[in-house]
């Protein structure tokens, strides 16, 4: 009976450590691969995982992607010496497509889902999948398609209604895109991706409150979603509640220092609120982050003008104008801060430019500035 219990004591000691061996998915495969390298189901399923955990937040994405890259190449020459079943090929292709397209290399991740597709046609996700591509290269016909097919072979599949729903958003149908977000949601009540987009169609359709349900079920569910934040801060400042947007905002940042958005609507929301200095630091970094944001150099331009620095906001509108000639708003704006400062033919050229472009000014402030520039008797009417 002693020896007995000595070796129920020593098999439970040895299923505790093979449990610490395999605390986690990722741990058993690698603890596979270095018992048997040529394991190529083993390489299958951490290119996969890699793959999948490249895409999550704050991820070290190029490492992940690097290694998950290298596990896939290594399954499926593995696989050609080991003539495994065409199941496992499909897998590894649709694992492979997963690094492709978190890459941005669409063509190649579209021909490793083809072939998956090919290897085995009725698998649902892969439709999603190659869905997710087409969506990526704009190709939303063809996007909501797969989708359809993955519908067709599994309603129940949460991920087909939402890519279908995001795909007919981008094509401008907000109905069908509703209706999908809404069975995404139906199928999964925690999807919070889900969410978040349909407050964003909400938002588009000016149904304020409905967006502000959406994003914040979205934020509940998924805190760390910085545009939710974003997003939810722009639906506070539209309603002038400034405080609030500024919390959301300042979260953003928080979570993404990078996230030119935040710092951007941040500075609007400041100046919205009278905070002129902290509105032009906001615009500063925002500037840092997208130099070609001719929206913020209007704004900041604007910050200058109201402050009555009339140089740094003339500045800021010709940059807005080089990086879009076609900025109306911005060539009134350079307009008013001409005529400020007593330039007067720059001020009426600017403002025939506007006017041009679809935004005429007020005319009794175009006519005094023909008046102002000795130009009284010259056409208003935009040019030919």
């Amino acid at each position: 009976m002693a020896a007995a219990g000595a070796l129920a004591l020593a098999c439970a000691v040895l299923t505790f450590r093979q449990t610490l061996i395999y605390h986690d998915e990722e741990t058993l495969w690698r603890d596979t691969l270095a018992k048997n390298p040529k394991a190529w189901i083993a390489s299958c399923n951490l290119g996969g995982l890699l793959a999948r955990k490249a895409m999550a937040p704050g991820a070290d994405s190029a490492a992940l992607l690097d290694e998950a890259g290298r596990r896939c190449e290594e399954a499926l020459r593995d696989l050609d010496q080991a003539l495994a079943p065409k199941s496992y090929y499909a897998e590894t292709y649709a694992n492979r497509s997963l690094i492709y397209g978190a890459a941005n290399r669409c063509a190649e991740a579209l021909s490793d889902l083809d072939r998956a597709i090919a290897l085995q046609p009725g698998n649902a996700e892969m439709y999603v999948n190659r869905c997710v591509i087409h969506a990526a290269a704009h190709r939303y016909a063809e996007a909501i398609r797969d989708c359809d097919q993955a519908i067709a072979f599994q309603p129940d599949l949460a991920e087909a209604w939402f890519n279908r729903g995001t795909a007919y958003a981008r094509t401008g149908h907000a109905e069908e895109a509703l209706r999908d977000l809404d069975q995404a949601i139906a199928l999964q009540p925690n999807y919070a991706k889900a969410y978040f987009h349909r407050g964003i169609i909400h938002a588009a359709a000016h149904r304020y409150a409905e967006a502000l349900r959406d994003y914040d079920q979205a934020i509940a569910l998924r805190p760390d979603n910085a545009d939710a934040h974003v997003n939810r801060g722009a639906i506070h400042a539209a309603a002038n509640r400034c405080a609030e947007a500024i919390r959301d905002y300042d979260q953003a940042i928080a979570l993404r220092p990078d996230n030119a958005d935040a710092w951007f609507n941040r500075g609007i929301t400041y100046a919205q609120a009278g905070r002129l200095d902290e509105a032009l630091r906001d615009l500063d970094q925002a500037i840092a982050l997208q130099p070609d944001d001719a929206q913020a150099y209007r704004n900041r331009g604007n910050i200058h003008a109201a402050a009555q620095r009339y140089a740094e906001a003339i500045a800021d509108y010709t940059r807005a104008i080089r990086i879009n000639p076609g900025y109306a708003a911005a060539y009134l704006n350079r307009a008013t801060a001409y005529y400020t400062v007593k330039d007067y033919p720059r001020a009426l050229s600017d403002a025939r430019a506007a006017q041009r472009l679809g935004r005429p000014p007020n005319p009794d402030f175009l006519r005094a500035l023909a008046e102002a520039a000795g130009q009284p008797n010259s056409p208003l009417s935009p040019a030919p």
